[in-house]
């Protein structure tokens, strides 16, 4: 399990057990490796979702402008805990954020 989500891994390959059988996935990534400490929302409403896909549950919806500390990170996604709701924790997509400045 990383980021809440169950991995299957065999070797060097992670696999996610989808409707259909098994998906060949990249892993998580450390968020050590080049990822901002925080990021902020800027469009007026995102999905936060249970995994890093569009087709996952959307478990909260943010407003433009909230901040967002990044815990980790997969292709396209970033896997973050809404900040003063340490509790709260999904994905959203790095498209829809932007570095805050340090």
């Amino acid at each position: 399990i990383s980021a809440g989500i169950p991995y299957f891994v065999f070797g060097d390959v992670y696999y996610r057990q989808v409707p259909m059988g098994y998906q060949v996935v990249e892993p998580i990534r450390d968020p050590a490796v080049n990822l901002p400490e925080t990021v902020s929302v800027n469009i007026d409403l995102l999905n936060v979702r249970y995994g890093p896909d569009k087709t996952e549950e959307v478990i909260a919806q943010i407003e433009r402008y909230t901040r967002l500390r990044v815990i980790g990170s997969a292709p396209g996604w970033l896997y973050v805990e809404i900040e003063g709701q340490e509790d709260l924790r999904g994905w959203v997509m790095e498209e829809y954020v932007s570095a805050e400045p340090s």
